[in-house]
């Protein structure tokens, strides 16, 4: 589960945030979610071998998703393109502090 700061609590992203949003982006093998702060994220995207892709388009995509889902514009994902993915994980979730409820 990846939480995120709403205001005074935390919220949590549903999954399908970053799977509909990585869904419309042609030429992804695998993806990783990598939560850096409470309201900071990473997605990790492994290229298809041959694919191309825009990595901005799949940052505008996951961004719109947080927002249809009423998350606040201070709830940040970054879009990283790399190689191979570590561990060869889909999902990875580092928690970094405390969920407030």
């Amino acid at each position: 589960m990846i939480w995120a700061r709403d205001g005074t609590k935390s919220r949590e992203i549903p999954g399908l945030v970053f799977t509909n949003g990585l869904d419309r982006v042609v030429g992804i093998r695998e993806w990783q979610v990598e939560q850096v702060a409470s309201d900071q994220i990473i997605v990790r995207l492994e290229p298809l071998p041959g694919g191309r892709f825009d990595p901005a388009v799949a940052e505008q995509s996951l961004t719109h998703g947080l927002r249809v889902a009423s998350f606040p514009e201070s709830v940040g994902v970054s879009v990283v393109v790399v190689a191979a993915l570590r561990n060869g994980a889909s999902i990875s979730v580092v928690f970094i502090d405390a969920v407030i409820a």
